[in-house]
């Protein structure tokens, strides 16, 4: 007898793998929610800007650490006993803490360098209240990760919708009575207070005497190159922002940028999400590893693909609506941004990251990081903000081209292992087409 529709959603609810997926995209919502809300609530471009320039900051704050410590963390898996489990978190939640506190109190001493360097003016609006919101959320990472590895599936889909929800509700609240950036700053502190709260909760009384020295310095030490790999890939992303700044000196230009400049949300999510989580398996088998990727990354093309090609010519319509006229601009970019789909969904850097082989994706970031930098400031004259997303597609799709020429020839694994090649380059085609059809008619 097949299990009914019931059952089968209680199964998906318990597994954790679709619900950490879940999160993720939660998160990513989330965040276009609130992009929404500031447009509509009549926040104006300018303080949208100043808003965005905040966020970017906080990515410049934990630039160096924050990917590498997830990644390393990840990599090292604790064995299958709540005791271990916990012993892992709270080391993990210490280390993002600790990282966090130096980078916050950085801030802090050199708040006027800072908001100049990467703001480009002085005493912006709400910045030592974000600077309390950026210790408060960063080590909130863990909690996710936390019950992905104790397999705790529906706590988080509670998780997600909370992360959904909460910071949209309250800034719709605190928006109504008080039209500013710093109130949306506080209205999301007090979100991320609470979702540090339930962390402090579920890590319980171990937090304090579970500490193991020894092992925290044995995996910070093989972090190393996670932090140098995490800081070139997350260097690119910083740099088009810092670009942005330097070449169109307006808000309006920059929060432009900001709201188109993003992968398509579900794609990205769910690639990431389901990397971080078939890291420890291809670490444990790596040919059972490699099938499993190999199997999902189809799947996930026939589910995402077809959405990502209506996405190029609805996207104007979309902004519009969703935003204003004025952020129809946005679309030209966040279509740029679609062309990285495809090489998303392949994941050649899982199996390195299993294969424990981290010096690769260590040269592949500068690699990729300088392919950024050239192609963006070589196509920013003709092609303006546009150029700097198909920079930054380019750079991205010759990372995973250098994941899989490293893969063949130092370990004599084939593509053909972890990716459905003839998917990929069926789809490779069409996102190509598309993206020129849409922009050749509506643009």
């Amino acid at each position: 007898m097949a299990p009914s529709l019931g059952s089968q959603f209680k199964m998906s609810l318990s597994k954790p793998i679709a619900g950490y997926q879940f999160y993720q995209v939660c998160r990513q919502l989330s965040m276009i929610l609130i992009s929404i809300i500031l447009v509509k609530m009549g926040l104006g471009q300018e303080s949208i800007g100043r808003y965005e320039s905040l966020l970017f900051l906080g990515n410049t704050l934990s630039l160096l650490w924050l990917n590498g410590l997830i990644n390393s963390f990840m990599a090292a898996p604790p064995q299958h006993e709540p005791k271990a489990s916990n012993v892992w978190a709270v080391h993990f939640y210490w280390a993002i803490l600790g990282f966090t506190l130096i980078s916050a109190a950085l801030g802090f001493i050199f708040e006027g360098p800072i908001q100049h360097i990467f703001l480009k003016e002085s005493n912006i609006e709400g910045f030592r209240p974000f600077l309390l919101y950026f210790l408060l959320s960063t080590p909130v990472w863990v909690f996710p990760q936390q019950l992905l590895i104790k397999e705790k599936g529906r706590y988080l889909w509670i998780l997600s919708l909370l992360q959904l929800f909460l910071p949209a509700a309250l800034i719709v609240f605190h928006l109504s009575m008080d039209r500013s950036i710093t109130t949306v700053i506080w209205s999301l502190l007090m979100a991320f207070g609470f979702f540090h709260l339930l962390l402090l909760i579920q890590l319980g009384r171990g937090i304090f005497s579970a500490l193991d020295m020894k092992w925290f310095k044995t995996v910070l030490r093989k972090a190393m190159p996670l932090f140098v790999y995490a800081f070139f890939g997350s260097l690119a992303i910083w740099f088009d922002n810092w670009l942005v700044q330097r070449a169109y000196p307006d808000e309006q230009s920059f929060a432009l940028f900001r709201y188109g400049a993003r992968e398509f949300p579900i794609a990205l999510v769910m690639a990431t999400a389901l990397s971080t989580a078939l890291i420890p398996a291809v670490a444990g088998n790596l040919q059972a590893g490699m099938a499993q990727i190999r199997k999902s990354t189809g799947q996930y093309f026939h589910f995402i693909m077809p959405m990502v090609l209506l996405l190029f010519f609805a996207s104007p319509y979309l902004f519009e609506k969703v935003y204003d006229v004025d952020f129809r601009g946005s679309a030209l970019i966040f279509n740029a941004y679609l062309l990285i789909t495809a090489s998303r969904l392949i994941l050649p850097q899982t199996v390195l990251l299993g294969l424990g082989a981290n010096r690769y994706l260590l040269r592949a970031s500068i690699y990729e990081c300088l392919v950024n930098v050239l192609a963006t400031l070589a196509l920013l004259p003709a092609f303006g903000l546009e150029g700097i997303a198909i920079g930054t597609a380019i750079a991205f799709t010759f990372e995973k081209l250098y994941y899989m020429t490293v893969l063949y020839r130092n370990f004599d694994i084939y593509p053909s292992s972890y990716i459905p090649m003839n998917t990929l380059m069926i789809y490779s085609t069409f996102l190509l087409l598309a993206f020129s059809l849409s922009r050749y008619l509506l643009f």
